[in-house]
């Protein structure tokens, strides 16, 4: 396995969740096309299945468009969508863990927000 992938997701979701990053962060924005399937796979080292799982997740999710003869497209609302997608997953999943972690460090609600403020 590349060592771009972690062995604890499957490599076609990681590929789906690094295009989102990249529609988060500006990287790709709405009308972009992303490399063809078979680009990514060679870039990526991966079978050619592989990428097609991924765009597929994103397809499904409305981050991409397939259009006929010439590729992918990022959608226009995808940006949207993905933020929207993780601000869910941070609410439902990172806070959570985050408070249970706070109580066995014995940390308050301030003392967190002081350690926040110190990363800056």
């Amino acid at each position: 396995m590349s060592e771009l992938f972690n062995e604890h997701q499957s490599i076609y979701r990681q590929i789906a969740d690094k295009i989102k990053d990249q529609i988060l962060n500006g990287d790709l924005k709405q009308g972009d096309k992303l490399p063809s399937l078979r680009e990514q796979a060679a870039e990526l080292e991966v079978n050619i299945n592989t990428i097609t799982k991924g765009y597929n997740i994103l397809e499904n999710d409305g981050m991409i468009e397939k259009q006929r003869g010439l590729g992918f497209f990022v959608t226009e609302d995808a940006h949207a969508r993905s933020l929207s997608e993780r601000k869910q997953f941070f609410q439902q999943q990172t806070l959570p863990k985050l408070k249970q972690e706070l109580r066995l460090l014995n940390l308050s609600d301030q003392a967190l927000l002081q350690l926040l403020k110190e990363i800056d």
